[in-house]
């Protein structure tokens, strides 16, 4: 649609600047002028023709309807020759169009604005031929310039005879013929060719300009169509992907995603967020699926758009997190051949529950000082990752280090002050492999004497 309203702009534009009805700025108002100048002088024309039309039809006939055959007679011999003045005007007036080597860098457009030049050389066959045209009619006009005088006398001749019905021919019909003809082919001739001088080269160069707008508008939308459709195609190789390593490096990503335009990210954004609650959600995880997310949403949390870049972190915390349960769910699957179920003990590597509560910490850095009030369940899920890096809640006992149980229980208080965060560790639907409530749980009762009132209060009864 923004393309299309472009061009219809610039087709007007185009049409106001070819008419001389700019009026913008100065620029345009002093082409006015010379419009309306250049108007006035053609109307004076025509209306001074008309007038001497009428008094000679008027002088020289004897009856209303030989007034009416003289004045008709004329008439049309002066617009005739109107026609070939204007002809040969626009043909000794037509612009030049510049060699390749002749072009500025810049051009002005008619609000004195600094505009690339032009850079293709349009159509110009019209262009030669009037330069071949006025070459022939120079070139023929130089050796038949003897017989000039009297073709224009028989053509005097010729137009003074239609206009009497006698045979013999009324030299004050011969005069007047042969005025007119010089008076309609000299007026014809000035007001083309000062037209074409005036106005017709701004207009096809600002129709150049405006074509080269165009279609700069249109490879840039064709260039964001290319970008997204190699994004999605990124995102859907990286996913696809029937092995566990990634099919495309995480350099690569970033360049892909950092060509793409924003909204192509916003979309990448939404549509592999839904990936992962999907898998989040099914009851049979797919943790390969889930890992393979990671790296897009490294890539989108790299670019520059603002709007998604604390829920990109959000979401790498969330798919390091829930492809541990994955992992777990799969090592505990009988229904798997041994060869394809992990190791009991992998779901507890370390490194990745640190990598989840990093990209976490920085959803919240990022979250804090873009002054979003949206919790997001940031901490929620961060205090899931940080009981699971606890090695006392790993052996069984309340957590020692001082440091590590107070920043616990702040991510719990956080949790709780937004209330539909705990009710979505509470009571929410969640798959029986995702075991955060029951870690959660566990924790808080080894470390119940630390609890505040609210709390314990949220522990279930014995």
């Amino acid at each position: 649609m923004a393309e299309g309203q472009q061009a219809n702009q610039g087709f007007w534009a185009g049409v106001r600047a070819f008419l001389g009805l700019n009026l913008t700025d100065e620029a345009a108002r002093a082409r006015r002028g010379q419009s309306n100048q250049l108007t006035i002088a053609l109307a004076v024309v025509l209306i001074m023709g008309i007038a001497l039309l009428l008094l000679f039809a008027d002088s020289m006939g004897n009856t209303r309807e030989e007034a009416r055959r003289v004045f008709t007679i004329m008439g049309a011999a002066s617009m005739a020759t109107l026609a070939v003045g204007i002809l040969l005007g626009f043909l000794f007036g037509i612009p030049r169009t510049p060699e390749l080597g002749e072009l500025p860098d810049q051009v002005q457009d008619e609000s004195g604005q600094s505009q690339p030049h032009v850079r293709y050389r349009p159509n110009t066959n019209l262009e030669q031929i009037s330069d071949w045209l006025t070459k022939i009619l120079v070139g023929v006009g130089l050796t038949q310039i003897t017989k000039v005088p009297e073709g224009f006398d028989a053509l005097a001749v010729y137009l003074a005879e239609g206009l009497s019905t006698d045979t013999a021919i009324n030299p004050a019909h011969k005069v007047f013929a042969a005025m007119i003809i010089v008076y309609a082919l000299v007026g014809g001739f000035l007001l083309s060719y000062l037209w074409s001088r005036l106005f017709l080269q701004s207009a096809l160069t600002q129709a150049d300009v405006y074509g080269e707008r165009l279609a700069s508008l249109r490879k840039e939308v064709q260039d964001r169509e290319d970008t997204r459709t190699a994004l999605l195609q990124a995102v859907q190789d990286q996913l696809e992907h029937s092995g566990e390593a990634s099919p495309i490096s995480q350099d690569k990503l970033n360049a892909v995603v950092n060509a793409a335009p924003s909204s192509a990210r916003i979309e990448t954004f939404d549509r592999l967020r839904e990936i992962r609650r999907a898998a989040w959600r099914d009851e049979k995880p797919d943790r390969v699926k889930i890992e393979r997310t990671v790296p897009v949403f490294k890539a989108l949390a790299a670019s520059d758009t603002v709007s998604i870049q604390h829920r990109s972190w959000g979401e790498i915390g969330f798919a390091l997190k829930d492809a541990q349960f994955a992992c777990k769910a799969e090592a505990e699957n009988t229904s798997l051949p041994e060869s394809q179920r992990p190791s009991p003990t992998l779901w507890r590597d370390m490194v990745k529950w640190r990598q989840a509560a990093d990209a976490l910490t920085q959803a919240i850095t990022v979250r804090d000082q873009q002054g979003d009030q949206i919790g997001h369940l940031y901490e929620a899920n961060r205090v899931t990752c940080r009981m699971m890096l606890d090695p006392d809640y790993r052996a069984g006992k309340p957590t020692q280090d001082e440091k590590a149980r107070q920043e616990i229980l702040r991510d719990l208080e956080w949790a709780m002050n937004e209330a539909h965060n705990w009710v979505f560790l509470r009571d929410m639907r969640i798959p029986d492999w995702m075991i955060e409530y029951e870690i959660t749980q566990t924790w808080m009762k080894l470390n119940n004497d630390a609890l505040s009132e609210r709390l314990r209060d949220m522990l279930p009864d014995e």
